[in-house]
């Protein structure tokens, strides 16, 4: 199946195709899903306990929370 949509042109597109402008926002996504997943692999092994997973995802978002919200401006980007 992968063969077959190879040959297509408006299928044969990257994810790294992307304007120089977002780059490092991909490549950040990228290497935090690697990161994530082997911090959450050695959770488990040392506390065989998904309940902190979610603690430290939580933990995580209410920090992302609130440096938008002391950060965080109304101004237009563009």
């Amino acid at each position: 199946m992968g063969l077959v949509f190879r040959n297509w042109k408006f299928v044969n597109t990257s994810v790294f195709e992307v304007p120089l402008e977002t780059k490092s926002i991909v490549r950040f996504s990228f290497h935090s899903g690697i990161v994530g997943t082997l911090i959450t692999g050695h959770i488990l092994e040392v506390s065989y306990s998904w309940g902190n997973v979610f603690n430290l995802n939580a933990v995580v978002l209410v920090f992302g929370a609130v440096i938008f919200l002391v950060f965080g401006t109304a101004k237009k980007v563009v």
